[in-house]
């Protein structure tokens, strides 16, 4: 983990694009994570409030899409610590 981590280190110091783009999106995908479930409860609470429990969901999409796009990211996070541990000898 401590590996992969460095892996994204990495990935800053080179100013790898991608990167770029999934940490100015962090904020905006936290708050839709953050609000996604409060929101369908709330709707639940409030007699099916149809249109709370849809953007809850919205939310909850929108959090799993950038899970899945930036999903590159974090195979290259990976790719560049293993590259890095091989190296160094690290790993046998």
């Amino acid at each position: 983990v401590a590996a992969h981590e460095v892996g994204h280190a990495l990935q800053d110091a080179s100013n790898y694009a991608p990167m770029r783009m999934r940490s100015a999106l962090v904020p905006i995908v936290s708050l839709g994570s953050n609000l996604s479930m409060p929101l369908i409860l709330l709707g639940l609470v409030l007699g099916m409030n149809q249109t709370l429990i849809k953007i809850g969901i919205w939310c909850f999409a929108l959090v799993l899409l950038f899970q899945v796009v930036t999903l590159p990211v974090e195979f290259n996070a990976s790719h560049r610590a293993l590259r890095m541990l091989n190296n160094g000898a690290i790993l046998s």
